[in-house]
Order: C-alpha cells, then sequence, then structure tokens
C-alpha cells in the first residue's frame, strides 16, 4: 500500500512553486537561441524541468519503495544531437545541486539512447527510479513506452507531445507559464501514482 498522501498544506506549497518559476521561465526562456537547426531548444529550459520533475517525484506515492533508499535518476540524450546533450546535462547539474529528491538520496547517470531494450534492461539493473528524456528522442518514443510498459519508473520528457504518446510527465509553456502534462494511462501501467490535488494544476491525458 502506498505511502498517505502529503497534507493539504504541502500540496498547497506545490502550486505556489509551480507558480513562482514562472519568472524564471520568462527570463530563462527568453535568453534561449537555436544551437541546432534540426532540434529547438525545448518550450521549457532543462534546468527548470528538473526542479518540476523533482518536485512532482515527491508526490509520487510509490516512489520510496522504487527507491530504496536512493532516488536513481536517468538523463537520456541523443549523442548525435548537440541540443539533446546540452539539455540532459543542464538537467543533471540542477538535479546535482538538490540535497535531496521526494526526501532521499539521489545520485543522476547520464544515458546516450541506444535502444529502448537497453534503457528497459538499465531500469532494471540500475534500478533507476526516474528517467528523463531530453530532446531529439521523439522517433524512439514509441519503442520506449512500449519497452517500459509494465516496468516500474517514472518518465519525464523535455517534449511536450510526446506525453501523449506515452511518457508519463511533459513540460510545456502557455501563457507564459510552465504547464505540467500528465499521461494518466502510462503512470499506471508505469506504477506511478499522484494525487488528485496535484493532477488538478496538470494537463492530464486520460
Amino acid at each position: 500500500m502506498g505511502a498517505p498522501f502529503p497534507l493539504r498544506g504541502t500540496v498547497e506549497r506545490f502550486v505556489k512553486f509551480v507558480r513562482s518559476v514562472a519568472l524564471a521561465f520568462v527570463l530563462v526562456a527568453a535568453a534561449l537561441v537555436r544551437a541546432n537547426a534540426a532540434t529547438e531548444p525545448p518550450a521549457v529550459p532543462p534546468a527548470l524541468q528538473a526542479q518540476l520533475l523533482a518536485k512532482v517525484a515527491s508526490f509520487d506515492r510509490n516512489l520510496p519503495a522504487r527507491a530504496r533508499g536512493t532516488v536513481r535518476i536517468a538523463l537520456v540524450f541523443a549523442a548525435d544531437d548537440p541540443v539533446s546533450v546540452r539539455g540532459a546535462e543542464q538537467a543533471r547539474a540542477s538535479l546535482a545541486d538538490m540535497k535531496t529528491v521526494a526526501g532521499l538520496p539521489h545520485a543522476e547517470t547520464s544515458f546516450p539512447f541506444s535502444t529502448a531494450a537497453a534503457l528497459r534492461a538499465a531500469c532494471e539493473s540500475q534500478q533507476l527510479s526516474v528517467v528523463y528524456l531530453s530532446t531529439g528522442l521523439s522517433q524512439h518514443t514509441d519503442a520506449i513506452r512500449a519497452a517500459l510498459d509494465g516496468a516500474d519508473v517514472l518518465t519525464a520528457t523535455s517534449t511536450p507531445s510526446d506525453v501523449q504518446r506515452g511518457i508519463v510527465l511533459g513540460f510545456d509553456a502557455e501563457s507564459g507559464r510552465p504547464k505540467l502534462l500528465f499521461n494518466m494511462k502510462q503512470a499506471r501501467s508505469q506504477h506511478v501514482e499522484v494525487g488528485a490535488d496535484v493532477l488538478r494544476v496538470m494537463k492530464v491525458t486520460p
């Protein structure tokens, strides 16, 4: 049985946090420029994505059991795409600055994507709690979803459209603010469970 859902005050602090990153989002996003013609920078800067990801992970009732004492996070990127590499590194650096994730010690691993099967194997062999997908991997989204069906892992993507295709969590921009996207069906398949209060501040795909 999952851990009790946090008190309402904790959820309210989460909502305030999501709103508070809006100014930082605007300032950082304004500074972004295209670094590669094939891949545009993400709608929400990777460093802010990492902060939001860590907050959402703290509300996943199944994370403590999955983590087994340490939250292990893989930052997955396309090795031949400079924007993808840079995004994964920015997210990793932001996570590394955090003392804890969901109140637990954490460790980050940079993971160049090869195949969806290799990613699933890494989830199992490395006991990954969270998989973050940088930009430039959309052509592999369907294979990743299929490979991770039934796995015990929270997936997040830097590409908003990939949430509808089977990644649990994503980040987009709406009216100058970051917007959290959540795929409920895939979350259930991957044993990710967050409460209704948190879901209300997200755009949820059934």
